[in-house]
């Protein structure tokens, strides 16, 4: 932040030091009594009156908060890249590993690239092929560095979702020519923060300024920058008429009479080449930097979701079993559901089971510590009890004569221990993807992530689904999973692996 946006603050602090001196001085000659009025009434004003100054204070300029891409951050992404890539040969067969390393030796070749993209996107019937076709004829051709011209497709013709992807392939540039045609809509304003939110270089251009007043003209483009002023350098907004409207022309002739005819203005995207020479005279290595950056970290979330999905398909019959276990161990023993989830034995070692599959390595003695802490976050959250009620009602309905006692405790504990490790799964994945050295609480977001997960699995059909299971398994002629060696668990105790210290 430069000095001079420091200033107002440092005149309030030392305005303020020098009234109290001041006044600590004066009140010598005053009325005891009045002293302290005036003293703090004086003070009082000029504290507000340094704060009023400081509150007054202009934004930041944005190029003081945006992150920098740099070489070395493009690196160190390419690297991740790479070692993700490894870890997927390492834990599935390499099918797609090929392709993968592929598409990671075009992004790193992309560092070295000379060839400046701008993508060209915006609503329909806002002018964007017209202002392709003018910067090509009349600008691209002579600007140095080269520049290629991309039209996007019209976005805003669906919502939600459908238009983020929309507007994904745009990220692929370098940067962005977001044509609107009046005051920002909802959509527009969105997709633009979006953008900027992922430090995509925008410039936003208002289109057709031919169809407004010239009074009309500056004062849409000052509520433009007006409104944008946090998230935009107001010179990045600009006024265009790619395609300017016919106008007509009256011409006076020798003979007294008048001739009209219809012209086609020329195009008025001066201010537009003005400042795109000058960000691709400043920014051209900086803007090929950010968008291998950008493309490095969509590659890195492909082949992070590869991998998720292949120790999800390993990890859910884990979760699967276990959670037969659990319901086996509550029906035989008639156990609380909370006091089964608690108990290290069970839920403990499915900790243990699932942390090996996403490479969270840690201690008997953390399993059960997380296993206590999901114990705990499922009653505060009143799963406990919708478990036994909600199930308990289903299990009322069913025709099976045996259904009572235990049933109800054993198929809560199936659910409850099914939520437990889809809670797991979603959570180590999450802690996959933080830096080995960032210093976060191990159990950090578990119980968002345990409430997400209820979200997902308390419907009815799901509920139903597994009632008939448990009934199914909980037959007296069935056969129940054994049960972990509690021994074996017990001897593990004291042979910590190299682990993550479950409160940090």
């Amino acid at each position: 932040m430069s000095i001079k946006l420091q200033q107002p603050i440092l005149t309030g602090v030392i305005g303020l030091a020098f009234t109290i001196w001041l006044l600590d001085l004066l009140s010598h000659w005053l009325w005891q009594p009045l002293r302290a009025e005036v003293f703090g009434i004086a003070s009082v004003s000029v504290l507000a009156g340094g704060i009023c100054l400081w509150l007054q204070q202009k934004p930041v300029a944005l190029s003081e908060v945006r992150p920098v891409a740099s070489t070395v951050a493009v690196e160190r992404a390419i690297t991740e890249v790479e070692q993700l890539i490894e870890q997927l040969e390492a834990e599935s067969a390499p099918v797609t590993q090929n392709e993968l390393r592929a598409k990671l030796s075009q992004v790193a070749a992309e560092v070295s690239r000379q060839d400046i993209r701008l993508a060209v996107i915006g609503g329909s019937n806002v002018g964007k092929t017209s202002l392709v076709r003018v910067l090509e004829s009349s600008w691209r051709r002579e600007v140095k560095p080269h520049c290629s011209l991309y039209e996007m497709p019209s976005l805003f013709s669906s919502t939600g979702t459908e238009i983020q992807e929309a507007a994904a392939p745009s990220l692929a540039a370098d940067l962005v020519l977001f044509l609107i045609q009046g005051d920002l809509t909802q959509p527009e304003y969105q997709t633009l923060k979006d953008l900027v939110d992922r430090h995509k270089r925008t410039v936003l251009i208002l289109n057709k300024q031919d169809q407004y007043l010239p009074t009309q003209q500056s004062a849409v483009l000052k509520q433009l920058r007006e409104r944008l002023r946090e998230i935009l350098d107001p010179a990045d907004i600009v006024a265009v008429a790619a395609n300017p409207s016919q106008v007509k022309v009256r011409q006076h002739l020798a003979d007294g009479s008048a001739q009209e005819r219809m012209e086609y203005p020329s195009p008025q995207v001066e201010l537009l080449t003005e400042r795109l020479n000058q960000v691709l005279a400043q920014e051209s290595k900086q803007l090929v930097l950010q968008s291998t950056l950008d493309q490095a970290m969509v590659l890195q979330a492909a082949v992070r979701s590869q991998l998720n999905g292949i120790r999800r398909d390993r990890a859910l019959p884990i979760i699967e079993q276990y959670q037969w276990i659990a319901a086996a161990a509550a029906f035989a023993n008639t156990l609380p559901t909370l006091e089964l989830l608690a108990t290290a034995a069970i839920t403990g070692k499915m900790v243990l089971d699932l942390g090996g599959i996403y490479q969270q390595k840690f201690s008997l003695a953390q399993a059960q510590v997380v296993a206590s802490t999901l114990a705990k976050l499922m009653m505060k959250l009143g799963l406990v009890e919708f478990s036994t009620q909600t199930l308990g009602s289903l299990l009322k309905s069913n025709s099976v004569t045996f259904v009572a006692g235990g049933v109800v405790q054993g198929v809560s504990a199936a659910y409850l221990t099914r939520l437990a490790g889809l809670s797991l799964i979603e959570h180590f994945q999450t802690l996959s993807e933080q830096p080995r050295s960032a210093s976060i609480p191990y159990l950090e977001g578990l119980g968002r992530t345990l409430q997400a997960v209820f979200q997902d699995n308390q419907r009815l059909p799901f509920l139903k689904s597994l009632v008939s299971q448990a009934i199914g398994r909980l037959r007296p002629a069935s056969s129940i999973p054994a049960l972990p060696n509690l021994e074996s668990l017990k001897l593990g105790e004291d042979k910590p692996t190299d682990c993550v210290s479950a409160s940090s």
